[in-house]
């Protein structure tokens, strides 16, 4: 089973991730 903690925080650092992603592609 998944802790929640570490749930919560791969969430986070996957949002972060995506956002960075952006980030580039916009340019």
């Amino acid at each position: 089973m998944i802790d929640i903690c570490e749930l919560a925080y791969y969430l986070k650092d996957q949002n972060r991730r995506t956002k960075y992603v952006y980030a580039k592609l916009a340019g």
